[in-house]
């Protein structure tokens, strides 16, 4: 909602509680498959440098 107050212009934002809203999920990966791994950027994974079953040490990209 806009409106002036003492001359100046406000806005206000008013959460209509009657209205239903959908919420819209996306997942990233399915809870019920172990081999889904959730990834914050979209991609394919084009090849694992580690073995299964050994074990390695977490590596921390940097772009700058």
């Amino acid at each position: 909602m806009f409106f002036e107050l003492n001359g100046h212009p406000r806005e206000v934002r008013v959460t209509d509680r009657a209205v239903d809203a959908a919420l819209v999920r996306h997942p990233k990966a399915d809870p019920d498959d172990p081999d889904h791994v959730a990834a914050p950027m979209p991609g394919k994974i084009s090849s694992v440098a580690v073995k299964r079953g050994r074990q390695s040490k977490a590596a921390i990209a940097s772009f700058l």
